[in-house]
């Protein structure tokens, strides 16, 4: 009886822990300049509350980053455009799951159907969490400031 009360102790402890490392922090850019220095990240580029890409990178900008230098100007056009930036910095443990955590953002918002990527072959990740649920009330709320205002 002992035993497998320390047993499922034990079992809930590690799922404790499995959620904890799933958890990561987002942040949101406003422009290339602040996001260029992001390394081991997922980013999420996102318009009208649907995700427009979903992507990992080692470094985001500077000369070698996934968006080297050159394409500074997009990543600037499409923030003014209305969409979104959002960054998560792994460390280096996560990182070496970075596939699944791509791959849950991925299958949970069905972008697969359209990058034809087989997300079969990764696992998902339970409780990871979204990188504009915080910020959408945030931007809610200041809204509603702003109109009373006016």
């Amino acid at each position: 009886m002992v035993d497998q009360f320390l047993f499922y102790q034990r079992r809930s402890a590690q799922k404790q822990m499995l959620k904890a490392k799933s958890s990561i922090n987002w942040k949101e850019f406003d422009c290339y300049e602040a996001a260029k220095d992001c390394r081991l990240c997922l980013y999420v580029f996102r318009k009208h509350k649907k995700p427009l890409y979903i992507g990992k990178a080692k470094q985001f900008g500077g000369p070698t980053g996934r968006y080297a230098y050159g394409y500074r100007y997009l990543v600037d056009a499409l923030i003014k455009s209305g969409c979104r930036l959002y960054i998560a910095e792994l460390s280096t443990h996560a990182w070496k799951r970075v596939d699944n955590y791509e791959n849950t953002l991925i299958c949970k918002y069905r972008w697969y159907l359209v990058n034809k990527r087989k997300s079969e072959s990764l696992s998902q990740i339970k409780g990871l969490s979204l990188p504009w649920k915080i910020s959408d009330q945030k931007t809610t709320t200041q809204s509603k400031k702003s109109r009373a205002r006016k």
